[in-house]
């Protein structure tokens, strides 16, 4: 009996609904959508992993987070966002920790012996990422177990987008030069997610 009703399924769903209704087309519909923009590092340090417990349980339940964070020196650069430090080796699984340091199975096991002795910092920053025309959801042809067309996601970076991931490379360089340590793998959106 409502005279209107508002989907609330999120970003993709909510688009994928509409797109895929008998309502009216709107050429606004999927277009300068936007994503959380994550870019992650992982870090081997040398320093020792401790064998007291209650830092293993502080590795599994705590980080440090900088939330709100803003660069004063390149205010229009950085919009705000939240970088985090984590115990890597204790809040991923071994099979997700290995995947995402990119790891290859020949060498995976030697990299686990070395994050149980010595600790390995996760690092993430997660910013805003800006709407524009490259960013939009559309429909294949493909059919999803009830029918309905699977959505397909276009996520190329903004400007600022491609910016703040430089910025924040250029961070997690300066934490592993601080903490001793060697990067070993960055993780940055590929684009298309």
């Amino acid at each position: 009996s409502a005279s209107r009703v508002v989907l609330g399924g999120g970003m993709l769903e909510s688009n994928r609904l509409l797109l895929g209704s008998n309502f009216p087309p709107n050429p606004a519909v999927g277009k300068g959508v936007t994503f959380t923009t994550e870019v992650v590092c992982y870090i081997a340090t040398h320093v020792r992993r401790s064998v007291s417990r209650r830092d293993w349980l502080t590795g599994m339940f705590a980080n440090v987070s900088v939330k709100d964070f803003y660069d004063p020196v390149e205010p229009m650069l950085l919009k705000g966002g939240k970088f985090s430090i984590y115990d890597a080796f204790c809040v991923e699984n071994p099979f997700k920790f290995v995947r995402n340091t990119g790891k290859c199975w020949a060498d995976a096991k030697q990299f686990v012996e070395y994050a149980k002795k010595y600790y390995v910092l996760k690092v993430s920053f997660k910013g805003e990422s800006i709407p524009w025309e490259g960013k939009f959801v559309s429909l294949s042809g493909v059919k999803n177990s009830f029918g309905s067309a699977v959505p397909i996601i276009d996520n190329a970076p903004h400007l600022h987008d491609t910016r703040l991931m430089g910025y924040c490379r250029r961070i997690m360089k300066r934490i592993s030069d601080v903490m001793g340590g060697s990067i070993i793998r960055i993780v940055e959106p590929t684009g298309i997610d």
